[in-house]
């Protein structure tokens, strides 16, 4: 179940590391991937210092990453799924969850283009649908607000230097008064004659609840290096931003038939060097997704479901790619169902 339609505009920095070139690569998107821009490193810019740091060579990741706008990426990651057996059927929004003598059997789901809702009844429910997860709160979590937040901002500006093979952060971000604040700019070269553009700080100063981002972003536009070429005249539209829940802040993660994934959990983490990565999933939801499934295996429950049958798993997603780089795990929860689910 996506919320959206594919193709669409999500905000994002664009940027691929290694490590999720690696996962893309191993769902069979290598090919796809070698059709958008590619970059070998970071530069690091900070205090009058420049560093250009190479991804390191390390056993089982290439050295390389991409970056790819979320309008390409998403589709491509979604038309994948969709060729390894996943039903999607976008443009539909899973309202409220499903239960049954206390399980969470599937979701209430609306078409959005028709306004009919009907329910999709699943062995399993993956919920993904972002950081305001509504679905995830009717299931009991919550956010943990002794975690940090972070904001961000981005835009597209040609660029002259748009085809670089690095990507660029800049560690001493200031404020229009000259203040350096605790976050990050980046320009990440897209390669298509734009250049991706943002800032992010995190909520660990006492006045970050009076920062106005887009006045921040027009003060990193203002001073970032001339032969980037990037202006408001250079803009190729209005910056978009918003709030970035991480850390692992939002709580339980799952329950005997479900198990929430992504920013519904604010699964996002931030490094010492600023730089914002998402952490590679597949391997730790895999164990989580493995120890429903044990339990499930365990008490042979089944149910009927109107979409695919017992073993049939619903993904509830508001975002996109990081949903669907569970593939591999929610595939191997399938294989232990005696008919083919849709997932």
């Amino acid at each position: 179940m996506e919320k959206k339609t594919f193709p669409r505009v999500k905000t994002c920095g664009d940027g691929l590391t290694p490590r999720a070139v690696k996962q893309l690569d191993d769902m069979g998107l290598a090919d796809l991937l070698a059709g958008h821009h590619r970059f070998e490193g970071l530069r690091s810019v900070a205090f009058g210092r420049t560093l250009e740091l190479q991804w390191p060579d390390t056993p089982g990741f290439p050295r390389h990453g991409y970056v790819v706008t979320r309008h390409d990426l998403d589709q491509m990651v979604a038309q994948r799924a969709e060729k390894a057996g996943a039903v999607l059927r976008q443009g539909t929004e899973a309202l409220e969850p499903v239960f049954d003598e206390g399980m969470v059997r599937g979701a209430v789901v609306k078409d959005k283009a028709s306004g009919a809702t009907s329910e999709v009844r699943a062995r399993y429910v993956v919920v993904s649908d972002g950081a305001n997860s509504r679905f995830g709160r009717a299931l009991g979590t919550s956010r943990d607000r002794s975690y940090p937040l972070g904001m961000a901002i981005r835009g597209y500006f040609t660029s002259p230097r748009h085809d670089e093979p690095w990507i660029e952060s800049h560690l001493d971000v200031r404020d229009a008064g000259g203040n350096v604040l605790p976050g990050y700019g980046w320009i990440f070269p897209v390669g298509d004659g734009r250049v991706n553009v943002g800032v992010g700080l995190l909520s660990t100063f006492k006045q970050w609840k009076e920062v106005n981002t887009t006045k921040l972003m027009e003060s990193f536009v203002g001073w970032a290096p001339e032969s980037w070429g990037i202006s408001p005249a250079t803009s190729c539209g209005p910056p978009t931003g918003g709030r970035l829940p991480m850390g692992l802040s939002v709580g339980p993660w799952s329950g005997p038939s479900w198990v929430a994934v992504g920013a519904a959990v604010h699964f996002s983490v931030r490094l010492p060097n600023a730089r914002r990565f998402q952490v590679p999933m597949s391997r730790l939801w895999s164990r989580r997704l493995a120890g429903i499934s044990s339990s499930f295996s365990r008490s042979r429950t089944r149910s009927a479901s109107t979409s695919g049958g017992a073993g049939s798993v619903i993904l509830a997603s508001g975002s996109g790619s990081a949903a669907f780089a569970l593939r591999p795990a929610i595939a191997r929860l399938l294989a232990l169902s005696p008919t083919s689910g849709t997932v």
